[in-house]
């Protein structure tokens, strides 16, 4: 079954990937970018965006007391005061997905997807869309097993008609 998430996950990313192949022909405005990080937020692609430095910060705490175990008290001081460094590289994350969403959807569609979320019909997609992706992954699933199930019995009962056993 994860191979059949898989796939729909694919399928989902080219779809939206291949949506608007103009905007692949295009040359990215600032306003093009502007209008790509604005549905970003909108669609709510972000939202795990401010919880990075701080995963990178305590991943790389982890791996160098591993090394050094001696320095467990000193290693998060100077890793922490070295994220609030790279605090600002924050912005390179934004400006990096926002082009990929630039590069999928011409100026206007992202105006549109910006527009479409901020209605009330669009926050409330924004809310269910997690529960309606996982609940359409198990009807999925569902019917995955069921005709799994149905061609197995169906082409054993077909092999047992010509005289074939399994």
């Amino acid at each position: 079954m994860k191979r059949v998430e898989t796939q729909l996950s694919a399928w989902l990313m080219a779809f939206a990937l291949t949506w608007s192949g103009a905007a692949n022909a295009q040359e990215i405005t600032d306003a093009h970018l502007q209008a790509a990080w604005d549905a970003v937020r909108a669609v709510g692609a972000d939202a795990e965006f401010d919880f990075a430095l701080p995963d990178i910060a305590e991943q790389v705490q982890g791996l160098l007391i591993d090394l050094r175990p001696d320095l467990f008290r000193q290693i998060p001081d100077v890793v922490n005061e070295v994220a609030l460094e790279l605090v600002a590289r924050r912005l390179d994350l934004n400006t990096d997905v926002a082009r990929v969403w630039a590069l999928a959807f011409t100026e206007q569609e992202l105006i549109e997807i910006t527009a479409f979320y901020a209605s009330p019909t669009g926050h409330k997609f924004s809310m269910t869309f997690e529960l309606l992706f996982q609940q359409t992954l198990q009807v999925l699933e569902n019917w995955y097993e069921r005709l799994a199930g149905e061609m197995r019995d169906r082409s054993l009962l077909k092999f047992q008609q010509k005289g074939i056993e399994f």
